[in-house]
């Protein structure tokens, strides 16, 4: 019994002897042939956003961007707050190619308050967004315009165009930020204001009857950008003419 006992005592510690061997060996074969196949680093995955520590050939696999060899997921940048011009929308200045701008007083123009809606790269809301609006010296904004605004939880922000004046074809006329990004980019900025000096008046009917009539060149007063002054555009002027908008 006692020679029995002594062989069972044997045999187990031969088995831990070669766990205490075959174990770090297995850890160390699946580790070189990872390495072997690329070092590893930070994997960002989006939609839904995750960050992994995988190989270069991994994260292609998984549709993700390898941010580099020994990069941690701290690097991943996070997309909530990012947005996209091409998901985000601007309302109705996108139907409109560009932003009318009106005096505000005694009621805004309707085409002239426009809502932004931004949305990141999952085309997911972005809540708590900061969006401006940048014009031009060329337009002249009523003291209570709203040009600067918070998106709120359905990642929408309304704001007033209050003011006047006529940028027309010019680059970067007008445009959207939001968190930094520019978002929109307009070449044209009109106004039922277009001499910008603060009250729909009637020069301004004047200018706009000429160009509605066909007398001169279509420009400022083609609102919706559709290449001429229509009802349509009248039906943006004619109230603010009737009730003498103005900034106050």
């Amino acid at each position: 019994m006692l020679a029995h006992s002594s062989i069972q005592s044997q045999k187990r510690t031969l088995a831990a002897s070669l766990l205490e061997v075959c174990i770090p060996l297995l850890l160390f074969l699946v580790s070189g042939s990872r390495a072997f196949a690329g070092d590893t680093g930070a994997c960002c995955l989006l939609c839904p956003y995750d960050c992994q520590i995988l190989t270069e050939a991994e994260c292609t696999a998984l549709e993700g961007f390898f941010l580099g060899v020994g990069t941690s997921c701290n690097d991943c940048p996070v997309p909530a707050d990012v947005p996209v011009p091409s998901a985000s929308e601007v309302t109705p200045s996108d139907a409109m190619n560009g932003l009318f701008m009106a005096p505000i007083l005694p009621t805004p123009i309707s085409a002239s308050v426009i809502t932004v809606t931004v949305r990141n790269s999952c085309d997911d809301v972005v809540p708590s967004a900061g969006v401006e609006v940048v014009l031009t010296p060329s337009n002249s904004a009523c003291p209570t315009a709203v040009l600067f605004g918070t998106t709120n939880s359905e990642g929408a922000v309304t704001l007033s165009l209050g003011g006047g004046g006529c940028v027309y074809d010019v680059p970067l006329a007008g445009l959207i930020k939001a968190n930094g990004v520019v978002i929109r980019s307009y070449d044209h900025v009109r106004s039922s204001d277009g001499d910008a000096n603060g009250v729909v008046d009637l020069a301004d009917l004047v200018e706009f009857s000429a160009e509605f009539l066909g007398t001169s060149s279509t420009k400022c007063h083609d609102y919706d950008d559709d290449g001429m002054a229509s009802l349509k555009d009248l039906i943006l002027f004619a109230p603010g003419f009737v009730d003498g908008n103005h900034c106050p």
